[in-house]
C-alpha cells in the first residue's frame, strides 16, 4: 500500500519554574507520524496545564500561570509534502 511507515509516540514534558508563586506548566502529545512517499502526516492529541498553546492563558501560560488552571486539549492534523 501506499503506506511505508508509522511511528507512534508520546511525549510529555514539565515546566518546574523557579519562582516558588507561579504555577508549573505541563503538556503531552499523544499521536502517530504517518509517512507514504513525500508527504508525512502527523496526527495526535495534545494535552495542557498553564500552557500558551493549549489553554486560555496565552501570556501567563509560561510566566505566572495559574494554580486553578485545568488541563486543555486539541486534536491536530499537520499534512507535510517534502521535496
Amino acid at each position: 500500500g501506499p503506506v511505508s511507515r508509522l511511528v507512534f509516540y508520546n511525549n510529555y514534558s514539565y515546566y518546574d519554574k523557579s519562582n516558588e508563586s507561579y504555577a508549573d506548566t505541563q503538556m503531552n502529545v499523544l499521536g502517530v507520524m504517518v509517512t507514504a512517499g513525500s508527504v508525512y502526516t502527523y496526527i495526535d492529541y495534545a494535552s495542557g496545564l498553564n500552557h500558551p498553546w493549549l489553554g486560555p492563558n496565552y501570556t501567563g501560560g509560561l510566566a505566572e500561570g495559574s494554580e486553578d488552571a485545568s488541563w486543555q486539549s486539541r486534536f491536530n492534523i499537520n499534512i507535510g509534502y517534502y521535496f
